[in-house]
């Protein structure tokens, strides 16, 4: 069973999450709870591979914001930040250092929360399947895989160079292209 692991150190605020958590999914997901980072960091380092989203209070991505949220073994992951109140730049920061998939602002409606899962947990699944068909086509395509690549890399260098003109048309950039 797939888990959902919240994260915040305020007690009522993660005993309310938790609670309407295990009344939308009762049977769809295990409801963990850590209270810092450091509690977060240990279960997913013990069963990382069962946890498809984290939901983390935004003040503990200020605290410590290198900890688990850029550990590359957790990348397919999905993670939803919340907060009361966010300015910009704790918006920013969620986005560039947290790599979070979705900010969610307090107080929250709890069909809205659901349907926000629901998208987050279908992005898992396919995250997850397309990271298994690239092994599978890596394993199938052992010997093919250089033209594959060089074909790849001509389209990649056309779709540049028109986007690049593209910018240059409108740019107000004195330097010839």
């Amino acid at each position: 069973m797939l888990t959902i692991l919240c994260i915040d150190n305020d007690q009522q605020c993660l005993t309310q999450l938790r609670h309407d958590l295990q009344l939308l999914f009762t049977e769809a997901f295990a409801i963990s709870t850590a209270t810092d980072l450091q509690q977060a960091d240990l279960f997913l380092s013990q069963q990382y591979t069962q946890v498809a989203l984290i939901l983390c209070s935004q003040k503990l991505i200020s605290a410590n914001p290198l900890s688990i949220w850029q550990n590359e073994k957790y990348q397919a992951i999905r993670k939803i930040i919340y907060a009361r109140e966010a300015t910009a730049e704790q918006l920013v920061d969620s986005i560039n250092i947290a790599q979070c998939n979705y900010f969610l602002a307090l107080p929250y409606h709890t069909k809205v929360l659901q349907k926000i899962i629901n998208a987050q947990i279908i992005d898992y699944n396919k995250s997850i399947i397309n990271k298994c068909s690239n092994r599978l086509q890596s394993s199938d395509n052992s010997g093919k895989d250089e033209v594959i690549l060089k074909q790849t890399e001509s389209k990649l260098s056309h779709q540049f160079q028109e986007k690049f003109l593209d910018y240059s048309l409108y740019s107000d950039s004195n330097y010839p292209i």
